[in-house]
């Protein structure tokens, strides 16, 4: 009983939906600012990522994690999908992030045209019933399995930290301390579920909040790079630059374009 109460307090925020033509048949995508789910209506596309790809068509769904890396082509002259991008506050469930092709339900057709229709609506339950087809979307992303938790548990409280102070400067061996164990099994543990140190677990944080942020105009580059606790605008571009590929100006140009 006490394992699931940890998720009781996971909720999920609707971000943007659409249904659109793609304008470029491929693209590379270096970090996804945003969890997705897309439904494919018409056409054929090619994932690829760690050197894996698979292949969707007319009436399946992908679903894409927050941090996902990975590239796909259109392979068919015509496409259409809807694509719905939202938040959770706590993903850390999640298996490791790429595109995922997930099974399908009857009716998911109709969750994604309702989230697409009231996502624009200003009555709050017309938003309350978009967030419900997009809790039931929800149900289909993969998550860990049981053999996965026990290294995952061991980090818990490092990574509950991470989450709440990850605009705060600190090190490993407070987080170690947090955990009761040493630092190097802390770095062990990081890398065997993140494939990354608790410190670029941290920085890889700060620009996700930093994407979202200036994709959906919250902040404007030197606010964003203040509320996020970095010392300047030049340490901020510097970092995020190094995880999201490019510039914070030049994504803050690019975020109208479809993905």
């Amino acid at each position: 009983m006490e394992e699931s109460l940890e998720f009781k307090d996971i909720y999920i925020n609707l971000l943007f939906a659409m249904g659109y033509h793609p304008h470029n048949t491929t693209m590379t995508i270096k970090t996804r600012p945003q969890h997705t789910f897309l439904y494919i209506v018409e056409g054929e596309y090619e994932y690829y990522f760690e050197k894996q790809s698979f292949t969707a068509e007319a009436n399946n769904v992908i679903y894409i994690p927050k941090g996902a890396v990975y590239s796909y082509k259109i392979i068919s002259e015509k496409a259409y999908c809807y694509q719905v991008e939202f938040d959770i506050n706590n993903s850390t469930f999640l298996i490791d992030p790429h595109p995922q092709k997930v099974n399908s339900f009857k009716g998911i057709k109709e969750h994604f045209k309702t989230i697409i229709d009231l996502y624009n609506a200003k009555h709050p339950l017309d938003y309350f019933e978009a967030q419900s087809s997009l809790y039931k979307l929800c149900t289909l992303i993969p998550i860990k399995q049981e053999n996965q938790k026990e290294s995952f548990s061991k980090i818990q409280p490092a990574l509950d930290y991470i989450e709440a102070h990850y605009k705060d400067k600190f090190n490993i061996k407070l987080l170690s301390e947090l955990c009761f164990i040493s630092e190097s099994q802390l770095r062990r543990y990081f890398q065997k579920e993140y494939k990354m140190s608790p410190i670029a677990y941290k920085n890889r944080l700060r620009i996700e909040k930093a994407k979202s942020m200036l994709l959906y105009n919250v902040a404007d580059i030197g606010e964003t790079a203040e509320r996020l606790g970095f010392d300047s605008i030049y340490a901020f571009s510097k970092m995020f630059k190094m995880y999201a590929g490019l510039p914070p100006s030049q994504f803050a140009k690019n975020k109208n374009q479809p993905k």
